[in-house]
């Protein structure tokens, strides 16, 4: 006589089987949104634009570079508490919307920086300078210079002019901007270039601004012109720097 099959013991297994597969199944999603939960808390996307993509397209990722954004939440978000401490918006929108600085207000006599503009139909002006240190001029033509600032800044041009045309993609951004950008600093009794050494007025030398050909007080405050020609020269008081404006380039009209 033939037994019947244990169905009941059958059904028994195949119950086993497919609650350790559900088991598993859920076990596995729960992984997936705990790594992508983890991620979002502690490696946060933020608006900004890597190095190598800001040197070649700086307005391609529409983002602020890292000093831009942390200039900006100094600039708006004093208290830290993630909202812009002029209008209340949540800082994150402000720096979204290209701003540096507040446009609703928070304006100063020596800071007033308008929106980024990322068309640079609007905004958009360019400078030849040229930077000497005791008669030496700094090569601004590295790729570690370009493009750290999207509102100020050197980059690669095509033109050929690396290096000795500044850009500027706001209204009021300050010369200081720019080389604080860079890591040096332009302050009106000292020149700091981004090794960190100093050159400070003294009883034999002066640093010294020129804009045009003629002088300027207003050093690292300054905010250029379009096809302005810019000088900053550090060196003994009563040095001859003819040769150094003459040398000063006239590509800016070029862009």
């Amino acid at each position: 006589m033939i037994k019947p099959k244990n169905n009941k013991k059958s059904k028994k297994v195949n119950a086993e089987k497919m609650t350790t597969w559900l088991i598993f199944i859920i076990i596995a999603f729960a992984l997936i949104v705990l790594l992508f939960t983890a991620k979002s808390m502690f490696f946060p996307q933020q608006n900004i634009i890597s190095e190598t993509s800001a040197a070649s397209d700086h307005f391609g990722a529409g983002g602020f570079t890292e000093y831009d954004l942390i200039l900006a939440k100094e600039l708006m978000d004093k208290d830290g508490d993630g909202k812009c401490d002029v209008c209340g918006m949540d800082i994150d929108f402000c720096i979204e919307s290209g701003q540096l600085q507040c446009n609703m207000g928070g304006k100063t006599e020596k800071l007033n920086i308008g929106v980024l503009d990322k068309t640079k139909q609007k905004d958009h002006y360019h400078a030849d300078f040229k930077v000497f240190i005791d008669g030496q001029e700094l090569n601004f033509n590295q790729e570690q210079f370009f493009v750290k600032s999207r509102f100020v800044h050197v980059e690669n041009d095509v033109q050929g002019d690396s290096g000795e045309v500044i850009h500027m993609h706001a209204s009021g951004v300050p010369l200081w901007l720019f080389f604080e950008s860079i890591g040096m600093k332009f302050e009106k009794e000292c020149f700091t270039v981004d090794t960190g050494v100093e050159y400070c007025n003294n009883a034999e030398k002066s640093l010294k601004l020129y804009v045009n050909g003629q002088s300027n007080s207003e050093f690292g405050d300054y905010v250029f012109n379009e096809e302005d020609k810019i000088l900053i020269s550090y060196g003994d008081k009563s040095e001859d720097v003819s040769g150094q404006l003459n040398s000063v380039t006239d590509n800016a009209k070029n862009h």
